[in-house]
């Protein structure tokens, strides 16, 4: 099973947070909210992270608390539907090494549950 590892941050003086204000990466296709950002104290717990290549492919798993649910109506009648969560804790899992039909059954359940 992947572990999950606690992602809060861990306390910074405020000269500390003022320097590491930068603005932020956008990216056209997918909204900015969908966008994860993992820093040195996250890298530090995440260690595989850092062996990641811009464009390579990971599997996040992630546990988090539903903060907000809005719903609200436009004058448009449109209907709008939304749910904020904010992760709490993440693992993140490797890519397959063995291929599915390689695997023991015990193996296979590991993987399936979300294993490496």
């Amino acid at each position: 099973m992947t572990k999950l590892v606690d992602m809060k941050i861990p306390k910074k003086s405020k000269s500390q947070m003022k320097k590491e204000i930068e603005i932020p990466y956008m990216d056209e296709k997918y909204p900015y909210g969908l966008i994860l950002r993992f820093e040195k104290d996250q890298l530090d717990k995440l260690s595989y992270l850092k062996e990641k290549k811009v464009g390579d492919k990971c599997v996040l798993v992630a546990e988090g608390t539903v903060i907000a649910v809005r719903m609200s109506e436009r004058s448009t009648g449109k209907k709008d539907h939304t749910v904020e969560i904010q992760i709490n804790k993440a693992g993140i899992k490797p890519k397959v090494v063995k291929p599915i039909n390689k695997m023991s059954p015990d193996e296979y359940k590991d993987y399936r549950r979300g294993g490496s």
